[in-house]
């Protein structure tokens, strides 16, 4: 199968996931909120400060995100021998990571419950009950990473997402069948943790399936040391990401309420799927181009980027639009009119949204050894701006710190970006900017019918998703006319026949 094919694919896979995995986190939110109340919501998102989407994942040490490189490259150059020490030796290292941390951590759960956040005493004894058993997670969770990463580097993006959607189905019938049978906060930790069990063991099985010389008693520290250097990379990149992210929950946790974490997690839930997905829907450039020689095939790389861009903006970008022009609806809609206050905040939360979608190519760059230095830098820079912000703003402006911050952190770094993936990729600016301009005026097409043929406000979630996607066609149909080109086109045609 050729690279382009691979990539097609794998983004169709990573998207289609992370729609339905999205979806289901949309549904259940409200009814966590309806069932267990806005402040056992909120210690829901403390908890999640010490889960592997929170800081906890630094101390992987950037292993995860170096291994889908270098297992693409040992495939691609049939090195059995380096695959099976490579695959073994890291989920052993991430074990002990995940053991190690889980000694460290359990003795200080009281003092972190006690004294670091603002937790009821009502809540005291469970708030540490259920966060010693997350902790005791790690010791599987840390190697989750990694098999998820060896996965990818294999290229194999429709099984790890036919497993993550699986995966996430448990937890959500878990959680939907606990609740509303009386259970309290502590349930969506327990199948948190059992999801993700599910994951790691039929994660493990599979390799056995896509890498039939699996050997699983072979190990070989000297592979850990070999990927040393980009996985301290990854790591610094990491961190700052960390900080970046999760900078908003900490300090909230610390100087604010649960009640306010309840509300910081309604208002950066869409914008942060938003980002998330399509992270995910493009992370199949990093194993691709790493894969690719980069002597041979510079010129491919810039058209992945160009190429890539103009269709990774032509699908986000109306979508954002759309969401943000019916902010007022979603809100009412999915958490009922008790968030509406948050309208004016969401709004500034998908601008971020968009900025942040004007740096699309980062996992070009992870995927070409010489660029993830310096990603490495642009991603520290914007980690210590937003953290900078953040703890500025926090106390004169509360929660609406968060989008602010962000979109200050973002607007800072964008130039220095831009400048380097000149200089890495040699991207065209002019074609750029020119598919931006004609991406975001296409949307005066679907804003103009909207006020002359609907002119009113969405009644239930049905029509709402169908303003949606009558805003998204109507944008997308203005984009295919003026914005792609004959290849672009084709490669629409590919996607809708999905062909090998």
């Amino acid at each position: 199968m050729s690279k382009k094919r691979v990539l097609i694919n794998g983004t169709i896979f990573n998207t289609v996931s992370s729609l339905y995995i999205a979806a289901l986190n949309f549904i259940i939110i409200p009814i966590i909120i309806k069932n267990l109340g806005v402040i056992e919501y909120g210690l829901i998102g403390v908890i999640n400060l010490f889960s592997m989407v929170g800081y906890i994942s630094f101390f992987d040490l950037g292993i995860s995100n170096a291994l889908p490189k270098y297992i693409a490259e040992y495939k691609s150059q049939n090195k059995i021998s380096n695959l099976n020490e490579l695959i073994n030796t890291s989920l052993l290292f991430l074990m002990i990571i995940g053991i190690f941390l889980a000694i460290l951590i359990i003795p200080l759960t009281k003092i972190l419950t006690s004294s670091v956040f603002n937790i009821s005493s009502n809540y005291l004894n469970s708030f540490s009950h259920i966060l010693i058993i997350l902790v005791i997670s790690y010791i599987f969770q840390f190697p989750l990473k990694g098999l998820k990463s060896i996965l990818q580097g294999f290229l194999r993006f429709d099984l790890l997402n036919i497993l993550l959607v699986i995966s996430e189905s448990i937890r959500f019938i878990g959680i939907f069948y606990f609740i509303k049978i009386g259970y309290q906060f502590q349930i969506i930790i327990y199948f948190n943790i059992i999801s993700a069990l599910f994951l790691t063991v039929s994660c493990y099985i599979s390799i056995f399936y896509i890498f039939p010389h699996f050997n699983p008693f072979v190990f070989s520290f000297n592979s850990i040391k070999k990927i040393r250097k980009m996985s301290s990379l990854f790591l610094v990149g990491n961190l700052s990401s960390l900080l970046y992210n999760n900078t908003d929950r900490v300090l909230i946790g610390i100087f604010l309420t649960p009640t306010v974490m309840a509300s910081y997690d309604v208002l950066s839930k869409l914008p942060m799927v938003i980002n998330k997905f399509f992270g995910l829907a493009v992370s199949t450039l990093i194993p691709v181009t790493s894969s690719i020689k980069k002597n041979d095939e510079k010129a491919l790389i810039k058209e992945i980027y160009h190429r890539g861009f103009r269709m990774y903006f032509a699908f986000i970008g109306p979508i954002i639009l759309a969401c943000m022009f019916f902010t007022k609806n979603f809100l009412t809609l999915w958490v009922g009119k008790e968030f509406i206050y948050l309208n004016h905040l969401l709004e500034l939360m998908l601008i971020w949204c968009l900025l942040t979608s004007l740096m699309f190519g980062g996992n070009i760059l992870m995927g070409i050894y010489s660029g993830v230095e310096k990603l490495t830098i642009y991603r520290m820079i914007m980690g210590i701006l937003k953290i900078a912000f953040g703890f500025l703003l926090i106390k004169e402006i509360k929660l609406a710190a968060v989008p602010y911050s962000f979109i200050f952190a973002v607007l800072i770094v964008l130039a220095f970006l831009l400048s380097l993936y000149k200089k890495v990729i040699n991207i065209n600016y002019s074609i750029l900017f020119r598919d931006v301009f004609t991406i975001l005026i296409s949307g005066i097409g679907p804003f103009v019918l909207y006020y002359f043929i609907i002119k009113s406000d969405a009644n239930n979630f049905i029509q709402f998703v169908g303003y949606i996607v009558f805003w998204c066609l109507v944008q997308w149909s203005l984009i295919y006319l003026i914005t792609f080109d004959k290849k672009d086109r084709l490669t629409i045609l590919q996607l809708v026949k999905f062909k090998h």
